[in-house]
Formats: structure tokens, C-alpha cells, sequence
């Protein structure tokens, strides 16, 4: 033991401030953070004043109905702050007793007055109290974004609660490049009555002038969606309810993803029921990649881009090799077919298993084939170089018919990854061994891929 420790010296308390900042961030979490008090007197406040912080409440600790400290603790750490500007904040509640949209709401404008980087919420849905008197539900106060804000990233999970934006006049969020809005509830006629904006209003080039990324994800109460942005280069949409129309301009846009289909909880696959885009229009002339993942038993969305001649990567492909399907489901060979200079490609193959109710039995004569000998029309993928390709949930047999009728329009492959699933989502095999897929009875035609280097 050294002199200074004999003496009684405190060495963790004289660290300038900015090394303890550094410290705590490591536990990434404002709780833990204030627990830190017991090894100096110097660390019970210093904490507060950390560029990022972290609220994140843990079931283990308290009971799911009870009172809520985490919110209470959250105010008293804000307020410590007064008016210092925070690199992050983040929130998760869990909780249903711990939040309100009042309180919420509080949370948000403080963010959007302090917060000049990353801010995160996270909430669990609120119960909508009733009326003793009458047995009905009291309205809700919406959640609301301020007027303005100086974040550059916004995350936002609502669990479906209404979400209302400001008057797109006023508005100005002119540091936000990244903005998600996972399960939020949005009503256009607030809008129209001009209480607030559309979601579109809202990211146009006016409200958010540096608006580079963009997700939503399964929102409620939006039959359409049109976008004007002038910055956007990253879209993401997945739906779970209908959208109708979806209509983009965007110069800038290179990354386009839609996610049109929910799980069916009893037959363990993707299927949709109204959750189609019927008409997408899309003006973007720099785009460069593609992934639209759609439901195999709904018909094809009216997909209108122009000029696909910049697009070279295509994702979240799906392709139902059912002959009786494919017609209802040619989503990627549309895209294949009218993007030219594609070069990269991921694509999930499939072949619909029919359940014994539904009266269908399937046969080999059912399969499509997409060489080139059996469609007349049919061109080669001339500048496809390189696939990611994913066969699941296929009959015995039809495995190697299916992949290789796609491979034949691959004369110029120089890359080829294939992941052979053979489990369904609950983890039952379809089969004993891949190699019931091959059929010693059955002559299969050979692929000739003379410029393939990585298999």
C-alpha cells in the first residue's frame, strides 16, 4: 500500500470530468450509471452530466403492475441538466404503468430542445382508460413532435399509439438525417383540419432539408403515402395494413426496400391478406439497389419506376416456383426482367407445400421453368455476377429442377452462395436427408457456368 491510499487519499475523486464521462459510458445504461455513487462522493452527480445517456427499465427488477420509479428517476436526471445540450438519450419503458402520452410528450420536447445527436423511445402500449359513468373510452392526447428539433437521428417505437406531427409550416427539423417510426397510429384527417401535417409533409425538403434515411415500419391509418424529399437516399416500408398508393420523388434515392406481408401465426409462413401496395410509383433516377419482399399468394403490386437502368443489386427477393402461383407472384422476375444491369441478387426460391385441406395436390408438371429452352422470350440475366440464393420448403425432388431452371439464365456467374433449408420455422425436417432431392430415375440437364470462380 502506497503512501497516498496510507493517507487516505481519494484519487478516483480528483479525475478530471470528462474521464469519468468516459468511464460511465461504458455501462450504457443511466441506473447502473448512479450506482456507481458508492466508490466516491465526486461520482453521485457527475454522471448526470454525461454527453449520452441511457434509460432503460428491466422487468426483472419490478413487478409489471406497480408503482414506477424509472419515470421519476428519469425527471429528476433532466432536470439536474437544466439547459446543457446532450449528445444521446435514450429511453425504453416496458411498462404499461409507467407512462403516459402527458408525460411522453414532456420527454420529447425536452429531446428536441437538448438532444443535437441521436435520440431513441421506446414505449409499451398505453391502456386506454374508461369512463366509470358511461363505460366507454376516454380520447387520448396523442404523441406530438415539437415544432422544431435539433437531434440528427430519430427512433421511435409507439406501439401503435396516435402519433400527430407539427404544422408543416412551422416546422423545421434542419440537422435530421435518420428518422424510424416503428408502429405508430397516424390519422390524416387531423391533418386535413390543420392540426398538424401528413407524414409526408413532414419529411419533405422544407420541414427536414437533410433527411438521408427514412423508415416505417408497420403503421396504422395511412391509406397512402406520398414523398417529396430531396436529400432521401435510404426508404424503408414495411406494412402490415394496406397502403394503397405509394408515391416517391426523390432524386437522391438509392436504397429502396418494401416489406409487403405479415407472419400467419398458424401455418408458419408469410402470406398477406390486405396488406398489398396496389400502385407504387417511384421517381428515382440514381437508384441503385432493390428489395422488395412481398407475399407469395397475393397478386403483383403495379410497380411503376422509371429508369431501372442504375439499379445493380436486387434483395429480399421471393419467387414461388409453383407454376399455379407464379403468375400472382412474379415480383423478382419482373425486376429481373426490367433492371438490365443488375449484378447482385438475393433471392429466396420456394415452392408452396399445400395443406391436406386444401385440396390440392402437387406434381412435377406444376413446377415453372424458367430456362431458357421452354420460354421463347425468355434473355439471359447477361450482367448477373454474383446471387445469394435460398431454397426452402421445397417437395421431394423438386429441389434441383427449381434451382437449376433459375441458373440457366445466369450464363455469366462468377459467384454462387446457396443456402439449402431443409426445416420449417418450427424446426421439424422436411426431409431425412437432402439427398431424397435427387432422383437417380430422373435425368437432370448439367449447368454449364464457365465463369464461375466462388461456389
Amino acid at each position: 500500500m502506497d503512501a497516498a491510499a496510507a493517507a487516505g487519499v481519494d484519487r478516483i475523486s480528483e479525475l478530471p470530468d470528462d474521464l469519468l464521462h468516459v468511464i460511465l459510458g461504458f455501462l450504457h445504461d443511466a441506473t447502473a450509471a448512479s450506482r456507481t455513487a458508492v466508490l466516491s462522493r465526486r461520482w453521485r452527480r457527475v454522471w448526470i452530466h454525461a454527453q449520452g445517456l441511457s434509460f432503460s427499465e428491466t422487468q426483472v427488477r419490478c413487478p409489471y403492475y406497480g408503482p414506477c420509479r424509472l419515470a421519476g428517476f428519469m425527471d429528476w436526471a433532466l432536470a439536474q441538466r437544466a439547459a446543457a445540450d446532450l449528445g444521446s438519450l435514450a429511453i425504453d419503458m416496458k411498462r404499461t404503468a409507467c407512462t403516459s402520452p402527458e408525460r411522453v410528450n414532456e420527454w420529447i420536447r425536452y429531446a428536441m430542445r437538448h438532444v443535437v445527436g441521436s435520440f431513441s423511445l421506446r414505449i409499451p402500449f398505453v391502456r386506454i382508460p374508461y369512463d366509470d359513468r358511461f363505460g366507454i373510452a376516454r380520447p387520448q392526447p396523442p404523441i406530438q413532435l415539437p415544432g422544431h428539433g435539433r437531434a440528427t437521428s430519430i427512433r421511435m417505437h409507439l406501439s401503435h399509439c396516435k402519433l400527430q406531427f407539427p404544422v408543416a409550416v412551422a416546422a423545421k427539423f434542419e440537422a435530421l438525417t435518420e428518422l424510424s417510426i416503428s408502429k405508430a397510429s397516424f390519422d390524416e384527417g387531423e391533418a386535413a383540419l390543420g392540426r398538424g401535417c401528413t407524414l409526408g409533409d413532414f419529411v419533405s425538403s422544407s420541414c427536414c432539408p437533410r433527411l438521408r434515411k427514412l423508415e416505417i415500419i408497420s403503421p396504422r391509418g395511412m391509406p397512402q403515402l406520398v414523398l417529396r424529399a430531396e436529400a432521401l437516399e435510404e426508404l424503408l416500408l414495411s406494412s402490415r395494413e394496406a397502403i394503397r398508393t405509394l408515391d416517391v420523388t426523390a432524386p437522391k434515392l438509392r436504397v429502396l426496400r418494401l416489406q409487403l406481408c405479415v407472419q400467419d401465426q398458424w401455418r408458419r409462413n408469410y402470406v398477406s391478406y390486405n396488406t398489398t401496395i396496389d400502385v407504387a410509383r417511384v421517381r428515382a433516377p440514381a437508384l441503385e439497389e432493390i428489395g422488395v419482399y412481398s407475399s407469395p399468394y397475393r397478386r403483383r403490386p403495379t410497380l411503376d419506376i422509371c429508369d431501372l437502368t442504375s439499379v445493380r443489386r436486387l434483395s429480399d427477393l421471393h419467387l414461388d416456383m409453383h407454376e399455379q402461383y407464379c403468375h400472382r407472384t412474379d415480383v423478382a422476375l419482373w425486376l429481373l426482367e426490367n433492371c438490365p444491369n443488375v449484378e447482385y441478387i438475393s433471392v429466396s426460391l420456394h415452392h408452396w407445400v399445400p395443406y391436406p385441406f386444401d385440396g390440392i395436390t402437387t406434381t412435377t408438371s406444376m413446377l415453372i421453368d424458367l430456362g431458357l429452352e421452354r420460354l421463347d422470350n425468355a434473355t439471359p440475366f447477361a450482367r448477373l455476377t454474383s446471387i445469394d440464393l435460398e431454397a426452402c420448403i421445397f417437395p421431394r425432388r423438386h429441389l434441383v429442377m427449381s434451382v437449376s431452371s433459375f441458373l440457366m439464365r445466369c450464363p455469366r456467374l462468377r459467384l454462387l452462395c446457396i443456402h439449402l433449408i431443409d426445416e420449417n420455422p418450427d424446426g421439424n425436417r422436411w426431409r431425412e436427408c437432402i439427398c431424397d432431392d435427387f432422383d437417380s430415375g430422373r435425368s437432370h440437364k448439367n449447368l454449364y457456368l464457365q465463369y464461375l470462380e466462388e461456389f
